[in-house]
């Protein structure tokens, strides 16, 4: 696919060779930590989800962020948080040192103690410095 631009001031081909030069990187993923959960109680198995009790031990929990499972401090699954319950209402955070309930959706059944590390991806165009 061979194409033919024309340009009468050369500024305009420049930006035009590096809109087209930016389009050929790939994107850069971005891992945001959010916090960390400890899971005290299974209040009910589904499959592919659960819902759990426990504490925010550190930074915070949001909403549809995903989640690594750590059991004795080994990786041993993935999913998403996706609700998330403080007191009797939805909520969409929950700052360290509170108390909630979620519901994970993933394959891992969790168990009391794993940790759940919770972070977002986030995805940056990389742009060309000229």
């Amino acid at each position: 696919d061979l194409k033919f631009v024309e340009y009468k001031i050369i500024y305009d081909l420049i930006d035009y060779v590096k809109d087209e030069l930016e389009k050929l990187l790939n994107p850069e993923k971005i891992i945001i930590e959010l916090g960390s959960f400890k899971v005290a109680a299974i209040f009910r198995t589904d499959k592919n989800k659960m819902i759990v009790g426990g504490r925010v031990i550190s930074g915070k929990l949001e909403k549809d962020c995903k989640v690594r499972v750590l059991r004795d401090k080994e990786r041993v699954g993935q999913g998403m948080l996706s609700q998330l319950q403080s007191g009797k209402q939805e909520v969409n955070q929950v700052p360290e040192g509170s108390e909630c309930g979620l519901q994970f959706s993933g394959k891992e059944k969790l168990e009391e103690n794993d940790v759940l590390e919770c972070y977002k991806e986030e995805t940056k165009i990389k742009k060309l410095g000229l």
